[in-house]
C-alpha cells in the first residue's frame, strides 16, 4: 500500500488527526456491529431489508430534490 498524499495543510491536519483521536479514545474504535445498531438506533430499523428500503426512498427523495 502506497503512502496518502495529503493536500490539506500541516495545521488543519494536526487538527482534525486530533480530534479523530480523542473521539477515539473516548468513543473506542467503530465497529460494523456498532455503525448497524446505531442506524437501528436512529432509523428505527428492523432488519437489513428495512435498512436497503430506507436507503433506497433517501436516494430518490436525495434526486428529486
Amino acid at each position: 500500500m502506497k503512502p496518502i498524499e495529503l493536500k490539506t495543510p500541516p495545521e488543519p491536519t494536526q487538527t482534525i488527526t486530533r480530534v479523530i483521536f480523542d473521539i477515539l479514545k473516548e468513543h473506542g474504535s467503530l465497529t460494523v456491529v456498532d455503525s448497524w445498531e446505531l442506524e437501528v438506533e436512529l432509523r428505527g430499523l428492523k432488519s437489513k431489508r428495512a435498512h436497503e428500503d430506507r436507503a433506497e426512498v433517501d436516494e430518490r427523495e436525495e434526486r428529486l430534490s
